[in-house]
């Protein structure tokens, strides 16, 4: 007989309140599954299988780059993507091919899924555990409109930081930026972190 998870078990692993969502209106609701159903089979995969497809990444460059560019166009600032049609890549290559490159030369593949397999049934170190804790140290929050973990998975990143850290000292609402703003939006994020520096 084959188990299958049900929704909110996905959802509460990814740090996810089913309740926060169900009270936060059925349009984040229906953002969040949609989400999930679209953009989550990897979490899967991650959690249940590492080594199956770990070790398929390592054998085959080829397929270690198809995997992790697959994220980088959806999960950027890529109108395209939103639109699911072709266009030239979004973002430079160079800090994407020294990713799959440090994949590809470490080995490390599987290793990097593991996490993801460790934690999956383990509630006291998931996401959601994390989530319910109080940092005391001092915190800021960039918020990048098109990353979809914040803004489809979250919902209201700043208010959830508002949650968790008592001293939080900034929060940015960006103009453009995705999951990768080191990547998409360099200067942004460097004055961002700046900025936050200069209030310690």
């Amino acid at each position: 007989m084959i188990e299958m998870l049900p929704m909110h078990r996905i959802i509460e692993s990814l740090g996810v309140s089913v309740h926060g969502l169900v009270s936060a209106g059925s349009s984040q609701l229906l953002a969040t599954a949609r989400y999930l159903w679209e953009e989550s089979g990897y979490i899967h995969i991650h959690a249940t299988k590492p080594h199956s497809l770990g070790h398929a990444l390592t054998d085959s460059p080829i397929g270690l780059a198809a995997w992790l560019v697959e994220k980088y166009w959806g999960w950027t600032d890529n109108p395209a993507a939103r639109q699911q049609r072709s266009s030239p890549f979004p973002l430079p290559l160079d800090p994407i091919l020294t990713n799959v490159m440090v994949y590809w030369i470490t080995g490390t593949a599987a290793t990097s899924m593991r996490f993801f397999r460790e934690t999956w049934d383990q509630p006291l170190i998931s996401a959601q555990a994390a989530c319910g804790v109080v940092e005391d140290v001092p915190a800021a929050v960039a918020v990048f409109p098109q990353d979809p973990a914040a803004q489809k998975v979250w919902g209201n990143p700043v208010r959830g930081a508002k949650n968790k850290f008592r001293d939080l000292r900034q929060i940015t609402t960006m103009s453009a930026g995705g999951h990768f703003p080191s990547i998409e939006q360099p200067k942004l994020l460097h004055q961002d972190i700046v900025s936050f520096v200069s209030k310690l």
